[in-house]
């Protein structure tokens, strides 16, 4: 597909894509997030790379997509209870969702 604001590179087979060209710390304009939907609805999983957001520009962000829930089972920081923490370090061996 084609896109004006932002550069979509698919990653592997049917699902996945890297968005390049936004700062998601900013305040996007509509056609910019417009096409932000569009690449997460023809790629299922999409993912920023190098962004710096604290908690609540990235829950600014996530809530264009819709409510925020908080997750029953997984620890949220402290008063930020709709934040999940997914991390991995290189001397890890357990992977987030292992489960």
């Amino acid at each position: 597909m084609s896109y004006q604001t932002i550069e979509v590179k698919p990653l592997a087979g049917n699902i996945g894509a890297e968005i390049f060209g936004v700062d998601l710390s900013q305040n996007l304009n509509q056609e910019t997030f417009s096409e932000i939907h569009k690449a997460w609805m023809e790629n299922l999983v999409i993912f920023f790379r190098d962004q710096e957001l604290d908690f609540e520009t990235q829950k600014a962000f996530a809530r264009r997509f819709g409510p925020l829930i908080k997750d029953p089972i997984i620890a949220a920081p402290e008063g930020q209870p709709e934040v999940m923490v997914v991390s991995k370090l290189e001397h890890e061996t357990y992977t987030f969702g292992d489960a």
